[in-house]
């Protein structure tokens, strides 16, 4: 991973290249490659997930049921129906994720996507519990582009995203920042962990005042099983990179010990702009 030499003028800036920039690597393609034979060569997380997704898909079954069960008991006045409805909700994401850990190795089942829309339900989904204690602070751009992707999948990784940046909320204030966004990459130069295209990109920007990193932590974390949490498992930012990676787009990583930080994913435009309905 390498890190910005020079820093932004505004939290998700960029900075353009100046004339003395080196070019970019002969072959991205190549290290991308390289990259995601990395994440799929660790043995352990493939075990550990064909070792219990059969006995997920069971339970995700029940939890599914008696939701639809509750939904049809509670009348249309019920309060407990935006958390049932929310439960419902998470339990279909989790077992379309289950069907991808059976079928990994498989084309992505991408489809368009309004990125802004995806990152406001996946906080919807957090915010009335885990995230209860947490400022959310959104700023999304309502008329981005569509691009091709996997619901599924990017949903998980917006998750991750967002509860990397609770895990580091430690003491006050704990404020999360999520931008949305467009931009173009021709004028700026590459500080993200894998190579940068020239192009037209969606942005998602997660921002948090938590303890943030020192230099050596930032080298290992999308490292399988890496995790500096005594509750964590450290796999989610491992899933965030090759997540990314699969989808062709970029991450970039910016954080100093003690004061926060902020992770900025690219990801291709594929389609004109498009209204939300």
């Amino acid at each position: 991973m390498r890190n910005s030499h020079e820093p932004d003028t505004q939290p998700g800036a960029l900075q353009p290249s100046g004339p003395s920039q080196q070019k970019p690597p002969t072959e991205p393609r190549e290290r991308l490659h390289r990259r995601i034979l990395e994440l799929e060569q660790s043995g352990d997380i493939d075990t550990l997930i064909q070792g219990i997704v059969h006995d997920f898909n069971n339970l995700l079954t029940v939890i599914l049921g008696n939701a639809g069960l509750a939904l049809g008991r509670l009348s249309k006045e019920s309060t407990a129906r935006v958390n049932i409805s929310q439960i419902e909700t998470a339990a279909n994401l989790a077992l379309g994720l289950v069907k991808e850990m059976r079928g990994s190795g498989k084309a992505l089942d991408r489809s368009p996507v309004d990125f802004s829309r995806l990152v406001e339900e996946a906080v919807q989904l957090l915010e009335t519990s885990i995230l209860r204690n947490v400022t959310v602070e959104r700023s999304f751009e309502t008329s981005l582009p569509a691009i091709l992707a996997d619901r599924a999948q990017l949903t998980q990784l917006v998750i991750n995203l967002i509860l990397n940046a609770f895990e580091a909320l430690r003491e006050e204030p704990r404020i999360i920042k999520l931008t949305t966004g467009l931009t173009n990459t021709a004028s700026f130069k590459e500080t993200f962990v894998t190579e940068l295209s020239t192009g037209e990109y969606v942005s998602l920007e997660v921002h948090d005042t938590g303890v943030g990193m020192d230099a050596e932590t930032q080298k290992r974390i999308f490292e399988p099983f890496f995790t500096t949490k005594p509750s964590g498992q450290g796999i989610g930012l491992s899933t965030v990179l090759k997540t990314v990676i699969a989808h062709d787009g970029v991450i970039r990583v910016e954080s100093q010990f003690g004061k926060g930080s902020r992770f900025l994913v690219l990801l291709p435009v594929i389609a004109p702009a498009f209204a939300t309905p």
